[in-house]
């Protein structure tokens, strides 16, 4: 994978353990992060997916 490939998908990992499932759930990183809201519930809504979090603690469980 590229050096970008993967730091696009650690900044998403980020954004999903911090602002959906952490400290800052349901608080939007768009007064720190430059995301317009649509964008952000997009997103959002794409990690509430049941599908997605199959594949989250699928993932998951395989480093533990």
């Amino acid at each position: 994978m590229s050096f970008i490939t993967i730091k696009w998908r650690q900044f998403k990992a980020t954004l999903t353990s911090i602002y959906i499932y952490g400290k800052y759930k349901g608080k939007p990183p768009c007064e720190n992060i430059e995301f317009d809201e649509e964008t952000w519930a997009q997103f959002v809504q794409s990690r509430e997916d049941s599908s997605w979090q199959v594949c989250f603690y699928f993932s998951k469980s395989k480093l533990n």
